[in-house]
């Protein structure tokens, strides 16, 4: 599976750079933590020298419950905190089993409709090196 780690937008303002980064979950896994992104943001994005003091906008706009409307809440690096690397392992494993669950639900959603579906290939987001310690 693969997951980059590409934030859609960066900005520089005011001699400072903050990372952008949009969650579009409609319903956010209940058993998932918002820190588990600002552990994957710290080992991957903001271990580049250049944007390692950068601030964070992580943009969620998943409903809170299944029968509200969607929400806007916006979290900086301080909101999201860093998870110990067991935590951080458990998180993916309950991220990797939801991606699995909906790409099947769309495969098979696509072979309803008569259309063929690929599946991504690659490795999971944990296997980049710029995640190792």
């Amino acid at each position: 599976m693969l997951a980059p780690v590409n934030p859609l937008c960066y900005r520089f303002y005011k001699g400072r750079w903050t990372v952008v980064w949009l969650s579009f979950w409609k319903d956010f896994p209940g058993d998932f933590d918002h820190n588990a992104f600002g552990a994957i943001l710290n080992r991957s994005v903001f271990k580049d020298p250049d944007l390692k003091d950068a601030e964070l906008e992580f943009v969620d706009i998943s409903r809170p419950t299944k029968n509200s409307k969607r929400e806007v809440q916006i979290m900086s690096k301080k909101d999201l905190g860093d998870l110990t690397d067991s935590e951080l392992k458990a998180y993916t494993d309950v991220f990797a089993g939801v991606y699995q669950a909906a790409l099947q639900a769309h495969i098979e959603e696509e072979k309803r409709a008569g259309r063929s579906s690929s599946t991504p290939k690659g490795r999971l987001i944990l296997d980049h090196p710029l995640l190792l310690r």
